[in-house]
């Protein structure tokens, strides 16, 4: 199992999930919105590792591309070049969508005419078999998606440190009504809760590097992973 997939199976069970259902057989579902909600961390995890740990990020590029005996340092870079191309096309239909890391959550559909357009995913409440889920498209996209972010980081790290600063709402509410809290127990004031959130966005991109650091040290010593300047790893 390659680096992204074993990241989902973790977070999966993290968040309580496959469920169960059944009397004569059980079958293990995730619900396609748990998914995409599970996405949203792998997906700053791809964007810390690219635009922090850019060793790392092209190992994991180099077991995804399908490496043979003539595959080069150049194949692997021009590869990484074509996932940021995508990244930048997400980055730029999605101007308007807050925070920025979310615009990397996108699917490119399709019109009747044939153009392509980005949307945000969402999920439904839509039920897939585990099996299903990791052997069709649902995983497969969520992977597509992570390794954009992850080229997209490679190539601008500075924008994608940025983008891992930002809170989602539900993030910065939560944060909100915590520091909220506390400061009323020592006589403290709203704004300085939103003084206290502002300022832990700002390092928000640390805690997914910490993240994205562990994740890659287990991998790699479970699985081992390429080095990027040791060819003879490669396969």
């Amino acid at each position: 199992m390659k680096f992204f997939e074993e990241w989902f199976l973790t977070r999966l069970k993290e968040l309580g999930w496959p469920k169960s259902e059944g009397i004569l057989t059980r079958k293990q579902y995730i619900t396609e919105r748990a998914f995409v909600e599970m996405l949203q961390d792998v997906i700053r995890i791809a964007l810390a590792l690219g635009s922090r740990l850019p060793d790392s990020a092209k190992a994991v590029a180099i077991t995804y591309i399908g490496v043979g005996e003539s595959t080069s340092q150049d194949d692997v870079e021009g590869w990484i070049d074509a996932l940021a191309m995508s990244g930048e096309e997400k980055v730029s239909a999605l101007s308007d969508v807050r925070p920025k890391w979310l615009r990397f959550v996108a699917l490119a559909l399709q019109d009747k005419s044939g153009n392509v357009f980005h949307r945000v995913w969402s999920g439904s409440e839509d039920k897939f078999e585990m099996k299903e889920a990791f052997a069709g498209n649902l995983v497969k996209s969520g992977i597509a998606l992570s390794l954009i972010a992850m080229g997209w980081a490679l190539r601008y790290p500075e924008e994608a440190q940025a983008a891992l600063c930002a809170l989602s709402d539900e993030e910065r509410a939560r944060l909100l009504e915590d520091r909220a809290l506390m400061l009323s127990m020592f006589g403290g004031a709203i704004g300085g809760a939103e003084q206290a959130v502002s300022e832990l966005s700002e390092t928000n991109y640390q805690k997914w590097e910490q993240m994205a650091q562990t994740s890659v040290a287990l991998f790699s010593q479970a699985q081992g992973l390429p080095d990027f300047n040791d060819r003879l790893t490669w396969i």
